[in-house]
């Protein structure tokens, strides 16, 4: 049972360090950020702004602002362009 503890150790640093990579040389896709959440998530890890950061500044502007008014001025915009039928 060791074995096969080892080989998922080493399967899960080998995920990290593919999805660290990416991250570092900017050639993420989105599935790969996708990745990486569920992979923080799963290992309950999270992160919480530090005092005096622009995250943090963030965190506190968010509670304030209100988009309620917005929800009524949105429109959906098709986020696929339609094939025109030849005439």
């Amino acid at each position: 049972m060791a074995d096969l503890r080892d080989k998922l150790e080493q399967l899960h640093e080998d995920v990290v360090e593919v999805l660290s990579d990416r991250l570092k040389a900017g050639e993420v896709a989105n599935d790969d950020l996708k990745m990486a959440m569920q992979l923080l998530k799963q290992n309950a890890i999270s992160a919480a702004a530090m005092p005096d950061t622009p995250a943090s500044d963030l965190a506190r502007m968010t509670g304030k602002l209100n988009f309620s008014t917005l929800e009524e001025k949105t429109k959906v915009v098709p986020l696929r362009r339609e094939e025109r039928l030849s005439a």
